[in-house]
């Protein structure tokens, strides 16, 4: 920003007056590097309808010459610790529909972002805290906070979390089956005769508005029959968030931006998954597999079939696995994104007593508490 465009802040925490950015929001959000559809507008504004709570709303926009160039889509939500119950100002879902979330979305920019962070030192009345989940160690949005704690007293710390795995799709299907070795080969052989076994195995992709509905109902059923029902996890957490998750869907079904894949056995789908794709990018998400099927690992020939359509196709650069839940990922691929969670806290003895057990106490028990070589 030059001195010609001067900089203002304003805050939005009014839900009403959210849907006024969306197409602000929508430019910021194609311009912001490293972004997935779950900072979209079109994700967050249905996930705070459905399960925003009690959580409050905290929208920073930084105005260039009357004209939104950054947008931080945050919550205060609380949540409480040894305990203690604490205010967190943290990106929008929190903790869970995040995927790797951006702390401000547009270009990035120095000075916009210090008018944006100078703008929540002073609604800091209103937190306690600041919690990012799921940024990557190099982050430059983690070098504007650490500048930002800093500057204001603020304690800071930076926690290993967990891995994001990823996979490159410029290669061929045989040629990346190779790199993955024997026994993954052998196992896939035994999962398909299994199936098989069963009745007849055939993959079914659909990807228009029209076919969605039915799609989807059926992805739900396979859900219903999976481990996920007893869980309650996924789209079986509630019904609030199946509805959410449908309408979301649907509209980056629309935009040719969503597809839903079904393994069938028989006429009976027993496996499935919602998938979206954002510059390049194959996000793989909420797979499930009927549990009357496990033993012939439908889910694991689901991923198969899915990444050899994929590296087929040759329409995508990278397969996103997304995070956690590592097991069953890192079966296919080798890469992955090693992330954080950043803590900033103000001080006092509440916090520094959170900080002590959380970054220093716990993370010796947890080493501690793993397994010696022999």
């Amino acid at each position: 920003m030059g001195a010609a465009s001067p900089l203002a802040c304003r805050l939005v925490q009014d839900p009403a007056e959210w849907p006024a950015l969306r197409t602000h929001w929508q430019r910021l959000h194609a311009a912001t590097p490293q972004a997935t559809p779950w900072q979209s507008y079109e994700f967050l504004h249905e996930w705070w309808l459905a399960m925003a709570g009690d959580r409050r709303l905290c929208l920073v926009v930084v105005m260039s010459d009357a004209e939104p160039c950054l947008i931080l889509p945050l919550q205060i939500g609380r949540s409480e610790m040894l305990g203690l119950r604490l205010r967190l100002l943290e990106p929008l879902g929190m903790p869970d529909d995040i995927n790797r979330p951006r702390l401000a979305l547009g270009t990035p920019d120095a000075a916009a972002m210090r008018c944006a962070l100078e703008s929540i030192w002073a609604m800091r009345a209103q937190w306690d805290a600041i919690r990012l989940d799921e940024h990557e160690n190099d982050d430059a949005e983690l070098q504007a906070l650490r500048e930002f704690a800093a500057a204001h007293g603020l304690g800071y710390r930076q926690a290993p979390l967990h891995a994001c795995p990823y996979l490159d799709l410029r290669r061929s299907w045989p040629e990346f089956l190779e790199s993955r070795g024997d026994r993954l080969r052998r196992n896939l052989r035994a999962a398909q005769r299994k199936l098989e076994a069963r009745g007849a195995v055939r993959l079914v992709e659909h990807s228009s508005p029209a076919e969605f509905p039915a799609a989807f109902d059926r992805l739900m059923d396979i859900h219903v029959r999976s481990w996920k029902q007893v869980e309650r996890v996924g789209l079986c957490q509630s019904a609030r968030y199946r509805d959410f998750y449908r309408r979301f869907a649907l509209d980056m079904t629309a935009r040719g931006a969503a597809r839903i894949l079904l393994l069938y056995c028989g006429d009976v789908p027993v496996a499935g998954t919602i998938a979206f794709t954002s510059a390049g990018t194959y996000y793989s998400a909420q797979i499930a597999h009927d549990d009357g099927y496990s033993a012939a690992s439908p889910g694991t020939l689901l991923e198969s079939m899915e990444l050899e359509r994929l590296l087929n196709e040759g329409g995508f650069t990278e397969f996103d696995f997304l995070g956690a839940a590592l097991n069953n990922k890192l079966r296919w691929t080798d890469t992955v994104r090693e992330t954080c969670r950043v803590f900033l806290f103000r001080k006092g003895w509440r916090n520094l007593l959170i900080d002590t057990y959380y970054f220093s106490v716990k993370p010796r028990l947890k080493a501690l508490s793993k397994p010696r070589p022999t």
